[in-house]
């Protein structure tokens, strides 16, 4: 492991057998080292062949990380004498180490016929299959609407579109994540609306009887009392009118029957119908949705496990492959769902031994319906069976003695009780001389007060970041700064962010303190602030009354109008209501009244003028963009807006205007693919 020996505890996990094993391993214990050497004992020791073992990890990369490891560790017992790791170096590369994915698509491959899916079939990536789901529900929605009923035009307006478009494919994903091939809205309950009501009553009456006669809630309470004997039922507005906004326990039986009493009765009405609308429209979308992959003879990521798990299910195939794999091991198994476990389950033959490898406190990111249900579920099942244990690895090795105290210390004064300690691996190769600095340092900003008058903060490419945030990016590269000025190279610097959201401020922060940052992960490229200026410019060109794109485009150099405008404006255009006609009307070209005109009278005249120009701009280009290619479309976007030298006059702006460029690359690529398609350029974006 590393040209070091294992603890007693992976030691213990190495060496198991005969049982099934749920392996908890925290974030640095070794859990990969433990994961080669059990393999490399299977083959190597106990004569296993590699064939006979199937290992499972949740990426690509983890995957071709592990074959690498295992096929170094078996060099090293060759250089030590091992004729058997020296005969299975050559024949390593076949070996089932691959995704869960991976297995799915080897599996299809070799008994396409069987899966009834076409041999030449491919897996789409998820942009495409996003693309596909999405044109899918669009022909879905026009077929849904084609009745011409008010009813389905209700239901359809009472939804944002995107929203609903973003139900339907949830809903979508999530059934075909449980292992549902054809997803399908349950039959709802019977909705008992006189039921509910009644229960309402009797709650109202019982909590009268709490109340003190000059309680001001009595009038309420009285009323809904009253519904119990009332001729004619209440409707869901008249029963919403009922609810109170109160946390006391003399109401908390009332309150909880009041909101059930208005959720049957929005079921036996208006609800219901929605639901069965919703419910058809899902039906429609993913017959939709299917025809467009068998055209493209494509299959998507849950393609892959249930065409995989149908096929381990029948009786041949399956039991092949129940008698072939001897030893599973399953890696981050706290990220796995049922449709997974399903087919893990399905290889699983009477003599078989399972390894799965865990932290439940590492389940956070929710990865394809990950449900960490389904870990609990099986260590509670594996903790009752005495063929079977739990075993843990709680060392950290990844870290040096002086960060895990500083994490557990951090750890235990946020979390309390509930935080379990890390325990150091093992001690640190060597320790801070005299005078050097200590190994953990802790920078601490703060929060409020960076807005205050004698605190100037330049601001970073996106003037949109916190200036919170700001501070704390323009302290680490202040730190950083020292420490390069005290000698420490570069290269040995690491930033660790916790997402990308503010990338932006710290990259320019670092940029000014001359440490000429590179950036590593995230979306890269798609992070760029760039991007997004130019996706909603041209959201913006395709469709002005999409509300986001716009904002985007007003705040980005490409108008350039201040924060406390786009306020105005939207307050002026009124909720619900789109913000371009109030901007028309603004600057005098449009004359839809907004619903608050007098907040477009607050606008600075030198802000009018910006937004004047920029409404003039975009009306000559949606009269070009029908001519123009998709990259020609960007260069003219950003050339007559002003966007392009707005960028290049701003620190590194060279670099910074690269990223468009690539862009127009990127898009005239997509139109020699996909056409002349403003729409679906956005889309890819978007993705």
């Amino acid at each position: 492991m590393s040209g070091r020996s294992p603890t007693p505890e992976q030691r213990a996990a190495i060496e198991v057998k005969g049982r099934d094993v749920l392996l908890e391993a925290g974030a640095g214990t070794g859990k990969t080292g433990v994961m080669v050497e059990r393999y490399c004992r299977l083959v190597c020791d106990e004569g296993i062949s590699p064939d006979a073992i199937l290992a499972f990890t949740f990426t690509d990369k983890a995957a071709a990380e592990l074959r690498q490891r295992i096929r170094v560790e078996l060099g090293r017992r060759a250089e030590a004498g091992s004729e058997r790791a020296r005969e299975l170096l050559a024949a390593i590369g076949g070996a089932w180490v691959t995704t869960i994915h991976g297995f799915c698509n080897r599996l299809l491959a070799g008994h396409p016929v069987a899966a009834g899916v076409d041999p030449g079939f491919r897996v789409l990536d998820a942009p495409e299959a996003e693309r596909i789901a999405r044109e899918a529900f669009d022909e879905a929605l026009r077929e849904f609407l084609a009745a011409d009923e008010d009813a389905r035009e209700d239901t359809v307006a009472g939804f944002d579109l995107d929203g609903l478009r973003g139900i339907m494919l949830g809903v979508h994903a999530e059934l075909r994540s449980r292992g549902i091939a054809e997803p399908r809205l349950p039959d709802p309950p019977a909705a008992d609306a006189a039921g509910a009501i009644r229960a309402a009553s009797e709650a109202a009456a019982a909590a009268l009887e709490e109340l003190k006669p000059t309680d001001p809630k009595r009038e309420l309470l009285e009323r809904a009392a009253a519904l119990g004997a009332a001729e004619t039922a209440p409707g869901v507005d008249e029963l919403y009118a009922l609810r109170v906004g109160s946390k006391a326990k003399a109401l908390a039986a009332y309150c909880k029957a009041i909101d059930a009493a208005v959720a049957r009765c929005a079921e036996a009405g208006e609800g219901g119908v929605a639901y069965g609308h919703l419910a058809e429209l899902l039906e429609l979308f993913s017959a939709r949705f299917e025809a467009a992959k068998a055209r493209r003879a494509g299959v998507d990521f849950e393609d892959l496990l249930i065409l995989a798990a149908l096929l381990l299910e029948r009786a041949e195939i399956g039991k092949a492959y129940r008698s072939r794999f001897s030893h599973l091991l399953v890696d981050e198994f706290q990220d796995t769902n049922r449709l997974q476990l399903r087919l893990i389950e399905a290889l699983r033959g009477p003599g078989s031994e399972l390894v799965a490898v865990g932290d439940e406190l590492q389940s956070i990111y929710g990865f394809r319906h990950a449900d960490l249900e389904v870990f609990r579920g099986q260590r509670a099942l594996i903790e009752q069976r005495s063929d079977a244990e739990t075993m843990e690895l709680s060392g950290n090795f990844r870290s040096r003695p002086e960060v895990v105290g500083a994490v557990n210390a951090l750890g235990a004064a946020l979390l309390g009780d509930s935080y379990r300690p890390l325990r150091v691996g093992a001690a640190a190769e060597s320790e801070p001389g005299a005078g050097e600095s200590s190994a953990v340092e802790l920078l601490l900003t703060a929060r409020d007060g960076w807005d205050e008058e004698g605190i100037e903060l330049e601001p970073a490419i996106d003037g949109r970041t916190p200036l919170n945030c700001l501070a704390e990016a323009r302290f680490v590269a202040a730190r950083l700064r020292e420490l390069a000025d005290a000698g420490i190279e570069r290269s040995e610097m690491v930033v660790l962010l916790r997402a990308y959201t503010h990338l932006d401020a710290y990259e320019d922060s670092l940029a000014r303190a001359g440490l000429r940052p590179y950036v590593v992960g995230g979306r890269g490229y798609w992070s760029q602030q760039q991007v997004a200026d130019v996706g909603a410019l041209l959201a913006t060109i395709a469709n002005p009354l999409d509300d986001q794109a716009l904002f985007g485009a007003l705040a980005s150099p490409a108008c350039g109008v201040s924060p406390d405008t786009l306020w105005l404006l939207r307050a002026a255009a009124g909720k619900r209501r789109h913000v371009w006609p109030a901007l028309q009307r603004a600057v005098g070209v449009g004359e839809a009244e907004p619903a608050e005109p007098e907040r477009l009278a607050q606008i600075p005249a030198a802000e009018l003028e910006l937004l004047g120009c920029f409404a003039a701009t975009l009306a000559r280009l949606r009269e070009r963009a029908p001519q123009l290619s998709l990259a020609g479309l960007i260069e003219a976007a950003t050339g007559e807006t002003g966007y392009d030298l707005a960028v290049l006059m701003r620190p590194a702006g060279e670099a910074r205007f690269a990223n468009v460029r690539k862009l127009m690359r990127l898009a005239a690529e997509f139109e020699s693919r996909e056409g002349r398609d403003l729409r679906g350029l956005l889309d890819f974006l978007a993705d």
